[in-house]
C-alpha cells in the first residue's frame, strides 16, 4: 500500500453528491488536474492510517481505522467510520467517469476567447491535446497557458480568410501533435450590421471567407489524414442565424447557413470512411464579446438601451435566457466524442428553445 500523505498538492480529488444515490459525476474540478487544496480527513495523526488512492491520481485520502465520524468538507455528507467511507470510495473513487477524448488531438479555431476558449478548456480536461488558433496572440497565449497547467496546448496566430494561413495552421498542428483527430470550425465575426442594399461587398466576402470558406479549406486539409486513419470528427459551429430570420446580418446568416450545407455534404462523403461531421447552432451567448458588441449596435439602431434590446430578444426564447459558453462547450464535447457515435450530418440547436428544425 502506498504511503499515506496528509496533504496533497498534486491533484484534485472527487467530491461526493449530497445523496450517495446520485451518480458521482460532480467533481471539485477534475480528478486528473493538479490540486490546490489540502486534504486532511483525519486529524488524529497517531492512528493507523489507510490510504485510498484514485487510480488516475497521485492523491490519497487518509483515514483512521478507529470508529469516528468522518465529514467530507463541502459535501454535506458524514460517515460514521472509515469502513463506510471505503465502501463509498469503492463506488466513487474506482468508478470514475472516463475521459471522453483521451489521447485525441483537437484543432480548434477561434479559440482565444468565448466559445472556442470554453471548448478548448473542456476538451483538454477530457484528455485531448488542443491546438489553438485565432488572430490575437495575447488571447491565445492566455488560453494556452491556462490549459498547460493540466494538459497539453499549443497555438499559432492566423487569419483564416487566407488559404495560406489555413494550410499553415494545419501544418503547425501536425508538427506539434503529429495528427489531427478532431477539427472544430469555430472562428468568425459578425460583420457590418446593415441592410443588404448597404452591405459593402468586400465585407461580405470577408465574412463568408472567415466562416464558410475557412471551414471548407480546413476540412479539405484534414480529411485525407482522417480517411487514411479511418476515424475523425469535424464539428462546424454554425448559429441560430442560419435557421431564423434576423435583419441586418446577411453575410453572417448566409455564411452560417452555408456551413450547414457543407456539414451535410461532408457527412455524406465521409460516413463510410469512419469520419463524422456535425454542426452546432448556438443561440445568444450573451457573455461573449461578439454578442455584447452586436447587442449594443442593435440597441442603438432600435433607439433603445442595450438592456432593453437584450431583454426583448431573450423574451422570445422558451427558456427566456441566453446560453453560456460552457453549455455550448458541453454540446461540442458530446458531438466530438464517442457518445454521439451514431450521429452524423446533424445540426443541433443549443438555443434555449428558439428554433425547432
Amino acid at each position: 500500500m502506498k504511503q499515506a500523505a496528509e496533504k496533497c498538492a498534486q491533484c484534485r480529488l472527487y467530491t461526493f453528491p449530497a445523496s450517495t444515490r446520485e451518480r458521482p459525476r460532480q467533481h471539485v474540478e477534475n480528478p486528473r488536474s493538479r490540486c490546490d487544496r489540502q486534504h486532511n480527513c483525519c486529524g488524529d495523526k497517531q492512528q493507523k492510517m489507510v490510504s485510498v488512492h484514485h487510480p488516475e491520481s497521485l492523491c490519497a485520502f487518509n483515514l483512521s481505522r478507529k470508529r469516528h465520524k468522518i465529514t467530507l468538507g463541502g459535501t454535506g455528507l458524514s460517515l460514521n467510520s472509515s469502513h463506510e467511507f471505503l465502501a463509498l470510495a469503492s463506488f466513487s473513487l474506482y468508478s470514475p467517469h472516463p475521459m471522453l477524448l483521451k489521447d485525441q488531438v483537437a484543432l480548434i479555431t477561434g479559440s482565444g476567447r468565448g466559445i472556442g476558449r470554453a471548448i478548448a478548456r473542456l476538451f483538454a480536461r477530457e484528455g485531448a491535446s488542443v491546438f489553438l488558433t485565432a488572430r490575437t496572440q495575447s488571447e491565445l497565449a492566455s488560453t494556452a497557458a491556462e490549459i498547460n497547467k493540466f494538459a497539453k496546448a499549443a497555438f499559432v496566430t492566423g487569419d483564416l480568410a487566407s488559404a495560406l494561413d489555413c494550410a499553415r495552421v494545419v501544418g503547425a498542428a501536425r508538427k506539434t501533435f503529429r495528427r489531427v483527430d478532431i477539427l472544430v470550425n469555430n472562428a468568425g465575426h459578425y460583420g457590418p450590421v446593415v441592410p443588404v442594399q448597404d452591405y459593402p461587398l468586400a465585407e461580405f466576402d470577408n465574412v463568408i471567407a472567415v466562416h464558410l470558406r475557412a471551414a471548407f479549406l480546413l476540412s479539405k486539409l484534414v480529411l485525407p489524414e482522417m480517411y487514411g486513419r479511418g476515424s475523425g470528427v469535424i464539428l462546424n459551429v454554425s448559429s441560430l442565424s442560419a435557421k431564423s430570420a434576423f435583419a441586418w446580418g446577411s453575410a453572417y446568416a448566409a455564411a452560417k447557413a452555408g456551413m450547414l450545407g457543407l456539414t451535410r455534404v461532408m457527412a455524406a462523403e465521409a460516413a463510410r470512411k469512419g469520419v463524422r461531421v456535425n454542426a452546432l447552432c448556438p443561440g445568444p451567448v450573451t457573455e461573449t464579446v461578439m454578442s455584447q458588441k452586436l447587442g449594443a449596435t442593435l440597441a442603438k439602431k432600435m433607439g433603445v438601451s442595450p438592456k432593453e434590446q437584450l431583454e426583448g430578444f431573450l423574451s422570445t426564447l422558451l427558456q427566456g435566457r441566453g446560453q453560456t459558453v460552457d453549455e455550448i462547450a458541453n454540446a461540442a464535447l458530446f458531438l466530438c466524442s464517442d457518445q454521439s457515435s451514431a450521429m452524423t450530418g446533424q445540426s443541433i440547436n443549443v438555443d434555449g428553445g428558439a428554433a425547432f428544425f
